[in-house]
């Protein structure tokens, strides 16, 4: 006799746009130089990873939540994005609605990261985007938000391996 096991709908590719202060975990001594949220040329939000104007904003990827009919290729503001997209409690509702059971969670702009000249900046804005999605985002429901962080791998195993315990405890 078959054992009829409970269906469970997963969300295993799920981006977040990061919200204006996921990198204001970073030392004070590199506040100055870290990622920050620009107003763009076409008046959209976007992130700034060189101090310069965005080369991109918010548009196509930030749409989630919204009608066929209300998206843009670009141009969008923040406070445009609906809250489900960056907010833990929100995606949650938002989870409610559309029947998931649990949501695996990718960074979007944060990945940036990874690609970064300087590598002490780099580390240290992984580091925050993690306790970000870690604490604030999954923390809204950790048995159904599971926020992947990023890891230094390209950075010394280990650097990479102080990340991932450091995650692995939170």
């Amino acid at each position: 006799m078959a054992i009829a096991l409970p269906k469970r709908i997963i969300s295993a590719d799920c981006h977040i746009n990061e919200p204006p202060h996921v990198f204001d975990g970073v030392p004070a001594k590199l506040k100055d130089r870290a990622p920050k949220m620009l107003r763009g040329s076409d008046g959209g939000d976007g992130w700034s990873f060189d101090g310069k104007t965005p080369k991109r904003t918010f548009g196509i990827e930030a749409t989630a939540g919204r009608a066929a009919g209300d998206k843009k290729i670009s141009g969008l503001r923040f406070d445009e994005i609906l809250p489900g997209n960056y907010q833990g409690k929100a995606h949650v509702d938002d989870m409610d609605k559309d029947g998931i059971d649990v949501s695996i969670v990718y960074p979007a702009y944060a990945a940036q990261a990874y690609v970064m000249p300087d590598r002490e900046l780099g580390v240290a804005c992984m580091r925050s985007y993690n306790d970000w999605i870690v604490g604030e985002f999954q923390g809204a429901s950790p048995s159904r938000i599971i926020g992947l962080p990023l890891l230094p791998v390209d950075d010394g195993m280990d650097v990479c391996l102080a990340e991932f315990d450091r995650c692995v405890k939170a």
